[in-house]
């Protein structure tokens, strides 16, 4: 219940937020808002059972997710409202809000898997670039080095094969 008296309250704000609409900062609000209700979201739907650090990436993601979503709903869905509402009557807008609300489905539940693979992965990555950086490095004693050659004299043969 709770949950969902927050995302009325959410979606009552969005929706009527006048001073939003009218502000240069209304992408950042907005993002800032999606990412704290989803992250909050999800920490609650999870039983409380994950570490709020293990849950940004997710609620990032989602709300990059349902901002594109929101810029794809000005430019493309509402031209094909208007255009679908005179051509089919009130059965074309449901043609048209059909695939939006298939594209938040996909946004809100694929945000947090999405998540959950950059926050186990990116620490892996970031070990590996760094790695790669430093060059050859020693391992359990041993040079570990790209190149697994024997060394050569300078006449062209092998150091123990002798004169």
């Amino acid at each position: 219940m709770l949950r969902l008296a927050v995302l009325i309250g959410f979606l009552f704000l969005s929706a009527t937020g006048t001073l939003w609409r009218r502000s240069p900062a209304n992408s950042l609000v907005a993002v800032l808002t999606a990412v704290l209700f989803a992250w909050w979201s999800q920490w609650l739907l999870l039983g409380r059972r994950v570490r709020w650090h293990a849950l940004l990436p997710g609620a990032v993601v989602t709300a990059v997710g349902l901002l594109g979503l929101r810029l794809a709903s000005r430019l493309v869905f509402s031209p094909l409202i208007a255009s679908n509402m005179v051509t089919y009557g009130s059965f074309g807008s449901v043609l048209v809000i059909q695939p939006w609300l298939v594209g938040v489905g996909v946004v809100v539940l694929g945000g947090a898997p999405v998540g959950r693979l950059l926050d186990e992965e990116l620490p892996r990555v970031r070990r590996a670039l760094k790695r790669r950086r430093r060059g050859p490095t020693h391992r359990r004693g041993r040079f570990v080095s790209d190149t697994h050659s024997t060394p050569v004299c300078a006449e062209g043969g092998s150091p123990a094969a002798g004169p």
